[in-house]
């Protein structure tokens, strides 16, 4: 029988981590690094060398390729979710109480950080400011030819000024899987 729950927490040095039978870290960039005994993003099917690009999202797809869990998380660096017993608008809080996060997600297909309101930029002028943006007029680009009928939602949603921060979340494998 497989393993039901496992929530990878990426990083790229090694450090005090959070440890429960299910919570465990995922060294990303492993290919610029010494072993350091922690499961690595290259491993098997992966984009290791991507890292200096896409940061954590290397960690992501190697959990996507790799890994058989009944619920998945990613967590971000030396970020975590937090969730609690209570209900907030259906936004939980995690606690790492395994039973609870098994519980919730037989009712629901995702938990994720909570929403972030920004009042003075949008998402996009958000991520111009902390990136390239080249690289988000690059992903317009892909999105406007791989996806056309996607496209003037996506951009509507560039100009809200909220979202969900981190690449954080504790998915159900086959909605995981549905969306990678």
């Amino acid at each position: 029988m497989k393993e039901e729950l496992k929530i990878f927490i990426c990083t790229h040095k090694k450090y005090n981590i959070l440890s429960t039978k299910y919570c465990t870290p995922l060294f990303l960039g492993e290919s610029f690094k010494e072993e350091m005994g922690y499961y690595r993003d290259s491993t098997g099917n992966n984009i290791s060398l991507k890292n200096k690009n896409y940061s954590e999202l290397t960690g992501l797809y190697w959990i996507w390729k790799n890994t058989d869990y009944r619920y998945i998380g990613l967590f971000h660096y030396r970020r975590y979710l937090k969730l609690r017993k209570r209900n907030i608008k259906n936004i939980y809080y995690l606690n790492y109480n395994e039973s609870l996060i098994k519980k919730l997600m037989k009712n629901i297909d995702i938990i994720l950080p909570k929403l972030y309101s920004v009042d003075e930029i949008n998402v996009e002028e958000q991520y111009k400011t902390a990136h390239l943006s080249e690289d988000w007029e690059t992903m317009k680009e892909v999105i406007k030819e791989l996806y056309p009928e996607d496209y003037v939602l996506s951009i509507e949603l560039f100009k809200k000024k909220e979202f969900y921060p981190l690449n954080m979340m504790i998915v159900r494998k086959e909605i995981f899987d549905e969306i990678g």
